[in-house]
């Protein structure tokens, strides 16, 4: 990844100072807050004004690679009540090894446990959790995730609705789920941390051309209209291009009559 930052440095080199001082901004922080636009807003103005102090925008060899992946691991699902025909007497333990069957015949309950995982996980196709029609009393719908995050057990409890956040990395595969990526339309979902960055710096600049045109907005010209087919003589082209910057002699050049 270093070859890639020599090249972005050399590349943010050749740009403005403001957006040089956006992406150094984005490298510390995800994204820009108000007050960041607001004060690039205020750079912008003073680079384009010549009075922006130099700087340099340099990307460290970090800057772009991957954190270290965490670890995770399901161990069992126990105490699940209101889930269609389910009244487990002990755990569905799924031991240590790097792979668990599950198996048991028709009706025994596995497809009730992957949509379980899937309610709980947040998969995309999570499909409906039909309480147990034999037993209409039972309304409350709930289970306990145990599971290993980086080696620390921990526990959720799921209470019939809401996502477990630690757990929302779990993919989970079934006929139904397969179907998905077989019938519908997908966007791809992962952004290589190069192109994210270039994302949000995208969007931090659709933020600040907002920002100056509202600045703009409030300084409207106060100068009296002049009819159109004036505005194409010598004097109406200058009369049109006054400005704050419009020094007095030039203004007494084309003001002074003989």
């Amino acid at each position: 990844m270093s070859g890639v930052s020599a090249l972005l440095t050399k590349w943010f080199s050749e740009r403005p100072q403001w957006l040089q001082i956006a992406a150094t901004r984005l490298l510390r922080q995800s994204e820009l807050t108000g007050k960041d636009v607001s004060e690039l807003a205020t750079m912008c103005l003073q680079e384009a004004d010549g009075k922006l102090p130099k700087t340099t925008c340099s990307f460290p060899t970090t800057a772009f690679s991957q954190g270290a992946a965490g670890t995770l691991r399901l161990c069992s699902i126990s105490d699940v009540e209101g889930v269609n025909a389910l009244a487990p007497k002990k755990p569905l333990e799924f031991g240590k090894g790097n792979i668990t069957i599950v198996y048991g015949n028709n009706g025994s309950g596995k497809s009730g446990y992957v949509r379980l995982l899937k309610h709980v996980c947040g998969a995309r196709e999570t499909g409906t959790l039909h309480r147990n029609v034999y037993k209409p009393s039972s309304a409350v719908q709930k289970a306990c995730i145990s599971f290993e995050q980086d080696g620390i057990p921990k526990t959720h409890t799921w209470s019939g609705q809401g996502i477990c956040d630690d757990l929302n990395s779990v993919d989970i595969f079934d006929t139904s789920f397969g179907k998905v990526f077989v019938s519908s339309e997908d966007e791809v979902s992962y952004e290589p941390p190069v192109l994210s960055f270039f994302s949000s710096l995208i969007l931090a600049c659709e933020k600040l051309a907002s920002a100056l045109d509202a600045e703009a907005n409030r300084h409207q010209s106060k100068k009296p209209n002049i009819p159109d087919d004036k505005k194409v003589t010598p004097e109406g082209i200058w009369y049109e291009a006054i400005s704050a910057k419009t020094s007095t002699q030039d203004i007494d050049k084309h003001c002074t009559f003989s």
